[in-house]
């Protein structure tokens, strides 16, 4: 469906209802820019409408929210392609919308109610299933790639099922990460799709998918059987590598050619809008070289397992294919988990920390860890340091019994400096008044008589005051 087709095909009518269901602006493959909603034109009638006048918008989205009753000028019917009975509302840059009166309620459509995936198999091909709760199994490990318009998508194929019944299920590109095997989710925005003959169930760009808290169901249902895949595990470094990088506008998701990672700024060839180079989503896939004794092993390495290794470590935005080989090739060693068909499932860094170690070393407590220090310093003998454990200012130091520790020489040579340092006092004559009188002369007589006693005082002073400089300088470092 595009624009030509809108304005074409079908001559203008008038349609009133109400707006249900109002999706944002979205490109087309053809790079017209356009919305979706719901129009209800009678108590249970529903159609959908495609407006391709993004100016529109906000007037379609506000009536919506108010539950206002719209009359629409100009629109155009066109014969579903989901469903041959119904037909859907064209709505172009001719269209206006005006504010009427209807005699039916407001009533929200039911497409919100989840469906069963028996009914889901009685619908026909390419129909949206707006909720569906189902269990996931068969996930495989690997996954494939298609080609679409020149860019590389990933896929996985896997199966659902609910009490009802099962059918498969396609996961495209992130969708692929968001489900495990025999987990219970809640999908919504998914579509059918006639694969083979086949009808199966596919995501698209607007898929959710939220994990249920209970599981659907207690056992694998009997139709499906589990399928096992056997895994190589490898532990070696890259050998070497060659890697393909593509660029992806944001918004209409088409492939630039001429884009390197390191532009600041970028035009996109399609929707012409320009953007910062780093905004451009980054796919990368190639080959990885391994050696086996004397031969190589050639694996090869999907986007999703290698820019989930990449963004780990580095920016993958602004890489460039050698950066990133070089990358590759200088971590080592690596953990490689591979198929029989040389598809690497996984990939990351060998970890020699004991993991369960570093579990117990996390959980304790600051307090916990300086407690085992304080342990372990008291049974092990400490080595010198390199700074004296001096004492404080608030402790007691005695003349005769408290030994110095040898002054450092950078201690010595600030000594000077503290001094010169220190304030002259000078002594008033109150001062002088109240100060102790000078000892006898026969107690310095008895002093005298002995000299090496003088002497000794005279160097546990010196030391004492050596002893408060340095207390002060290591304070005050």
């Amino acid at each position: 469906m595009n624009y030509k087709e809108a304005k074409t095909n079908e001559p203008p009518e008038t349609v009133t209802g109400y707006f249900h269901s109002v999706s944002p602006v979205k490109m087309s493959q053809k790079n017209f820019r356009y919305f979706n909603a719901i129009i209800q034109i009678d108590r249970h009638q529903y159609h959908n409408t495609v407006v391709f006048t993004p100016e529109m918008h906000s007037q379609v989205a506000v009536a919506a929210r108010n539950k206002t009753p719209v009359k629409i000028h100009n629109a155009r019917k066109k014969i579903s392609q989901t469903d041959d009975k119904k037909y859907d509302v064209i709505m172009n840059y001719e269209t206006t919308i005006d504010v009427t009166e209807l005699n039916f309620p407001h009533k929200p459509p039911k497409e919100s109610a989840a469906l069963t995936i028996a009914e889901i198999k009685t619908m026909p091909a390419n129909q949206k299933i707006s909720t569906l709760q189902a269990a996931v199994y068969n996930i495989p490990p690997t996954s494939n790639t298609v080609n679409i318009r020149g860019t590389d998508w990933e896929l996985k194929t896997c199966q659902v099922a609910d009490s009802t019944s099962s059918m498969e299920l396609t996961l495209w590109e992130t969708h692929m990460e968001a489900v495990k095997t025999r987990e219970s989710y809640t999908f919504t925005n998914l579509t059918t799709r006639n694969y083979n003959g086949k009808l199966t169930l596919t995501t698209t760009r607007q898929t959710t998918i939220e994990p249920l808290k209970t599981s659907l169901l207690s056992s694998t249902p009997t139709n499906i059987i589990p399928q096992t895949t056997s895994i190589n595990h490898l532990t070696a470094s890259v050998e070497g590598a060659a890697v393909h990088i593509m660029k992806l506008c944001p918004k209409c998701h088409t492939l630039q050619q001429n884009l390197s990672p390191k532009d600041p700024f970028h035009r996109c060839q399609s929707c012409k809008i320009l953007r910062k180079g780093q905004s451009y989503l980054t796919k990368c896939n190639g080959t990885l070289t391994f050696k086996l004794g004397k031969e190589e092993l050639a694996l090869s390495i999907s986007n999703s397992v290698l820019s989930t290794f990449i963004r780990k470590e580095c920016n993958l935005n602004i890489m460039d294919n050698q950066e990133i080989e070089e990358f590759l090739l200088t971590t080592e060693p690596l953990t490689i988990q591979y198929t029989s068909e040389n598809q690497i499932t996984s990939l990351s860094k060998l970890n020699n920390t004991d993991p369960q170690q570093k579990t117990d070393i996390d959980s304790d407590s600051d307090e916990e860890l300086c407690a085992i220090a304080s342990d372990q310093s008291l049974q092990t003998p400490q080595k010198q340091q390199s700074i004296p454990n001096y004492p404080t200012q608030l402790e007691e130091v005695s003349n005769a019994t408290v030994v110095p520790p040898p002054v450092p020489k950078s201690t010595k040579q600030e000594r000077p400096q503290k001094r010169q340092k220190t304030p002259h006092t000078t002594i008033t004559k109150k001062q002088a008044q109240k100060q102790p009188t000078p000892p006898s002369t026969e107690k310095q007589n008895k002093t005298s008589d002995n000299p090496t006693k003088d002497k000794t005082k005279e160097t546990n002073a010196a030391d004492n005051e050596d002893f408060d400089d340095i207390s002060e300088l290591f304070l005050e470092q």
